[in-house]
């Protein structure tokens, strides 16, 4: 098996890092060697998680919005006692004497 380098103990890990590439219109000067790429830059941090917690925030803005609404319409009339009516039981027919 082979044996993986060791770091020193101040050493840093490395990152990874994408190089962006220039636009020809916008160079001042051209010098023929081809090295159009600038100096490395971190990359973008927004990934679909991201995304994710902006729906998830969209959705409780939603929902409470919508959860007010329904509690003002609850208490925008007073509510009434509901009345219950029960008829009266029916006597039974008599039973067949046997």
């Amino acid at each position: 098996m082979a044996k993986k380098k060791q770091k020193a103990a101040g050493e840093k890990p490395k990152k990874k890092v994408r190089a962006v590439e220039l636009d020809d219109e916008d160079d001042d000067f051209d010098d023929g060697d081809g090295d159009d790429f600038v100096a490395p830059r971190k990359p973008s941090r927004n990934d679909a998680y991201t995304g994710m917690l902006l729906i998830g925030l969209v959705c409780l803005i939603g929902a409470t919005v919508l959860l007010l609404l329904d509690s003002n319409d609850m208490t925008a009339a007073p509510l009434v006692n509901p009345t219950v009516t029960v008829p009266a039981l029916a006597t039974p027919p008599a039973a067949p004497a046997l």
